[in-house]
């Protein structure tokens, strides 16, 4: 996969209420340009894109358009393929404006080789979204968000969310077998993921973030990722900038220092104190921990400003002190109740099936528990001693599916609350910047299905 590589797909994916219906198309110099004549509202439809193969031609000189217009409304877009620096593919806004997109303007799609490209378009005329909206997609869609309970709302999240660095470890890890992300928290903070996996380790006094399993006769294996003071720098350095919803999940909590017992109490509480370093925490006043947040609406949350919500998934035998909880910590199983059930497979297939299984079981209505997809992959034996494929390979494979399979089984009455991703901001290991495609699909998930 890559940028030189001439053939490859483009995805139309139509989050918006109206089938979009082909006015025209042409090409120069492309082996292959052909679209479908409709796309249908909720429709992923892959499009097969080939640059010029033959010899003795220019590739700058490799072209193509193809006019759609959106049903029921005036607007209309344009694809365009177009040698800039390299392969590119890009739509111009005809008769249309996206948020933070303006009418005339060019989204740029870009290119993969041999995979995949994806156009998102969703919400209605005069307030669509697609590629390349804002950082703060949350705050710019207050009018239509604000006043709808979390769990009536759709975000990006990040799995193992602070391990895209290789720190201390045990002897028998390397990057390949505990690596889950790309790029780091401030990164995939301004690529729109909102709801972060954060996996505390305790190490020589000091919080790391961690991915350590108890493996069969091996013991304890894992790696250190982002140190925490890192994390709550970045977070910080983001609520400064942006009112936006930020969401911790604390889980998964050992002690290095203790042969990777579960922390303690006074671990815990240890930790909540560290938390308490970040900015702009909820304020619990006036709510007991039996409120459920994920029923409360988003402009509860920010509203008058950004929000950082922690909430912790604590053992049994653990207590959240009043104290903690007064400082803006809750915890899940009082405040937030999550559902979050992995497939546990290194099968697409497999995963595929069990998430859209669990999703329509579990989601029969907007009002039901939220809902975590959990669109991950998982190592397997073989995987794991490195004779199969890395984390963020497996992560490559998943990514696509999100488009093609998950977003075309979603309705009004079953729709996820986070999907939730290795790999979050890119569709390769190898990708050199972020993309927001998920932030697209996320945004247009809340036009199409989201309730009010």
């Amino acid at each position: 996969m890559g940028q030189g590589m001439s053939n490859g797909y483009l995805e139309l994916i139509n989050a918006t209420p109206h089938p979009w219906t082909l006015q025209a198309q042409h090409s120069y110099q492309m082996d292959n340009w052909s679209f479908p004549s409709t796309v249908p509202s909720g429709a992923a439809l892959p499009v097969y894109v080939q640059w010029h193969s033959s010899l003795g031609k220019s590739k700058s000189d490799d072209a193509g358009e193809a006019v759609y217009s959106v049903g029921g409304t005036s607007s209309s877009f344009q694809v365009q393929a177009r040698y800039r620096d390299g392969f590119n593919l890009e739509v111009y806004l005809v008769d249309l404006a996206t948020q933070n997109n303006a009418q005339g303007s060019t989204v740029s799609l870009g290119w993969n080789g041999g995979s995949y490209v994806n156009w998102v378009l969703g919400g209605a005329d005069g307030s669509y979204t697609s590629n390349g909206a804002s950082v703060d997609w949350m705050h710019q869609n207050l009018a239509t968000l604000g006043n709808r309970k979390l769990r009536h709302i759709c975000m990006p999240g990040s799995h193992d969310a602070g391990m895209s660095t290789f720190g201390t470890h045990t002897d028998l890890v390397d990057k390949q077998n505990t690596i889950t992300q790309k790029f780091d928290i401030a990164t995939q903070l301004t690529a729109g993921s909102r709801w972060f996996d954060v996996r505390p380790i305790l190490r020589n006094g000091s919080f790391y973030t961690g991915h350590y399993s108890d493996i069969d006769v091996l013991g304890w294996q894992g790696a250190d990722g982002q140190p925490l003071d890192q994390i709550i720098s970045q977070i910080n350095d983001f609520t400064a900038k942006y009112n936006e919803l930020v969401i911790l999940d604390i889980s998964h909590a050992y002690n290095a220092d203790s042969d990777y017992a579960d922390f303690s109490q006074a671990n815990w509480e240890t930790l909540f104190t560290e938390l308490q370093k970040i900015n702009h925490r909820l304020n619990t006043t006036g709510m007991t921990i039996s409120t459920d947040l994920s029923s409360q609406t988003l402009s509860s949350f920010i509203g008058n400003g950004p929000c950082v919500l922690l909430v912790t998934e604590l053992p049994t035998g653990i207590t959240l002190p009043s104290a903690a909880f007064a400082a803006g910590i809750v915890n899940s199983g009082n405040s937030f109740p999550i559902y979050n059930v992995y497939a546990d497979s290194n099968k697409l297939d497999t995963m595929v099936a069990d998430q859209l299984t669990k999703l329509h079981t579990q989601r029969t209505s907007p009002d039901a528990e939220f809902f975590l997809l959990s669109w991950t992959l998982t190592q397997d034996a073989l995987d794991v001693i490195n004779a199969g494929t890395s984390i963020l390979e497996l992560a490559e494979k998943a990514y696509e599916p999100l488009f093609q399979q998950a977003f075309v089984n979603f309705t009004s009455q079953s729709y996820p609350n986070v999907l939730y991703m290795d790999l979050f901001g890119a569709s390769t290991k190898d990708a050199k910047a972020p993309n927001t495609e998920v932030a697209a699909l996320a945004m247009a998930v809340n036009g199409l299905y989201g309730k009010a």
